[in-house]
C-alpha cells in the first residue's frame, strides 16, 4: 500500500472517530462551537460547551491496540 493511500485511510479513520465522539457529546447535552480548529501550535479536534463549561476535545481513534492505547499517544 502506498504512503498516500495510508494517509487517506488514516484521515478517514480520524474523521470517523471524531464523528462518533461528536455524536456522543451532543447526546450528552454539549453543543459544538468549533470542529478541527487550527492554531499555529496545532489543532483542536472539537471545541464544545455545556452550560458554562468550555471543553477542548482531542479524539484518538485506533483500529486496534497493538501499538498503544489511545491515551498513551497524547503528549504535552
Amino acid at each position: 500500500m502506498n504512503d498516500q493511500r495510508k494517509k487517506t485511510q488514516r484521515i478517514e479513520l480520524g474523521r470517523w472517530g471524531e464523528g462518533i465522539a461528536l455524536d456522543y457529546l451532543l447526546a450528552q447535552g454539549f453543543s459544538l462551537l468549533k470542529k478541527n480548529y487550527r492554531t499555529p501550535d496545532g489543532e483542536i479536534d472539537l471545541i464544545m460547551k455545556k452550560d458554562e463549561d468550555l471543553v477542548f476535545v482531542e479524539v484518538k481513534t485506533r483500529k486496534n491496540t497493538d501499538f498503544s492505547l489511545p491515551e498513551e499517544s497524547i503528549s504535552e
